[in-house]
């Protein structure tokens, strides 16, 4: 990371990974990324991601927690500007790894998992074509921007499974029953990335066409 003279805070930039991150680009994102200077990199390793969330928030340092996969890309310059909003929680636009690609922000989600619709790329584009900042009802927690008195005011553990309600959208709905909002930045995007297993096959003209099976 570069640390840079800057008017913001210094925080801790958490990366959950394996006993090896996947993907060399994360490495190379991290040695290029722009940060408060004092700020602090650590890692979660292991399987568990509610788990491994939870003990980058037990071993941060600063005022604020970035949290980001081992399976994420990033310009230089995207932490200071989610800083630069100065709001609570904020997120850049991520897509999932499998189509449809969904972008991972939610207009609607509950805790017991008996509802939930995310947003779409059209109703984004149509909706807020002129807005950098949107309030979301949750959203993933791949390079969410997080200040430190959020955690103080939600009881532990901050992420959890509930049944089928993911880590980090329980976390998000726990952040907003305590009053907090969430905010997805529409101009900040940040890459996820996969593999994928190209393969030829004959079909049943004995056609040669060449199948994808995306991770």
């Amino acid at each position: 990371m570069r640390e840079t003279e800057s008017t913001y805070p210094a925080g801790t930039v958490g990366v959950i990974c394996g006993s090896l991150a996947r993907y060399r680009q994360l490495f190379t994102s991290l040695d290029r990324l722009r940060v408060p200077r004092g700020t602090n990199l650590i890692y979660a390793e292991g399987a568990d991601l509610a788990q491994n969330t939870n003990k980058l928030v037990e071993n941060m340092t600063g005022e604020w927690l970035w949290i980001m996969g081992d399976d994420h890309q990033f310009r230089p310059d995207v932490l200071f500007n989610l800083l630069a909003h100065n709001v609570d929680i904020v997120v850049p636009m991520v897509c999932r790894r499998r189509p449809f690609f969904h972008p991972v922000i939610y207009s609607i989600a509950a805790l017991d998992g008996s509802k939930g619709q995310m947003h779409s790329w059209p109703s984004l584009s149509a909706e807020h074509v002129s807005k950098s900042i949107i309030d979301v009802e949750a959203a993933g927690s791949a390079g969410m921007l997080v200040k430190k008195h959020v955690f103080g005011a939600i009881s532990q553990p901050w992420f959890e499974w509930r049944g089928l309600t993911s880590e980090d959208v329980v976390f998000c709905l726990k952040a907003r029953r305590a009053g907090f909002k969430i905010y997805a930045d529409l101009t900040q995007t940040i890459g996820h990335l996969t593999t994928c297993n190209l393969e030829p096959v004959r079909n049943e003209k004995g056609q040669w066409e060449m199948t994808i099976t995306i991770d």
